[in-house]
């Protein structure tokens, strides 16, 4: 992918590449919350008179919202300042200075996936980078090898930029 500027460095890479997942979560979840106010809101205006069937109708609606909002947060951008990890919940943005070492995650569950380890010795995981997500980043899952487990293009998106840094190329 080519690089590009921002106020953060160039970025050398930015999983996902499309948005595919975002659209697929939000209209999964944006129907049931349409639907569910909507019939809430037939039966306040149409035939009853009771508000206690919008205000049922509101927190399933309010927390399919979250749930779409969180569900489309993860996002991996590997840049010539560093590395940006957004998982569902926490975002974590680490200097090339703050990297010691990037792995592919040895866990059943996260085959594939890039993990970052700091000096200060915390391990950070980038969920977007798994082999699961490899077709939502419009790439293939065969970039992980055989078994899943090695590094797709972000693994080595990330690795090569460390080098890359190491060796003095985006200044220390």
């Amino acid at each position: 992918m080519p690089s590009t500027s921002s106020t953060s460095g160039s970025v050398l890479y930015h999983a996902p590449h499309v948005n595919v997942a975002r659209i697929a979560v939000l209209v999964f979840l944006g129907l049931p919350i349409l639907l569910v106010l909507g019939i809430g809101l037939l039966l306040l205006v149409g035939h009853s008179k009771n508000p206690a069937l919008l205000v049922l109708t509101t927190p399933p609606s309010l927390l399919a919202i979250a749930a779409a909002v969180v569900l489309t947060r993860l996002r991996f951008t590997v840049s010539t300042s560093g590395l940006t990890i957004v998982n569902f919940l926490v975002t974590h943005r680490l200097a090339w200075h703050e990297v010691q070492v990037i792995r592919t995650s040895p866990d059943f569950f996260l085959r594939g996936a890039t993990t970052v380890h700091t000096r200060d010795g915390r391990s950070l995981t980038a969920l977007v980078t798994t082999a699961n997500y490899a077709m939502w980043r419009g790439e293939s899952f065969r970039d992980h090898g055989e078994d899943l487990r090695s590094g797709g293009r972000p693994a080595h998106a990330a690795i090569d930029a460390h080098r890359r840094y190491l060796a003095g190329e985006f200044g220390r």
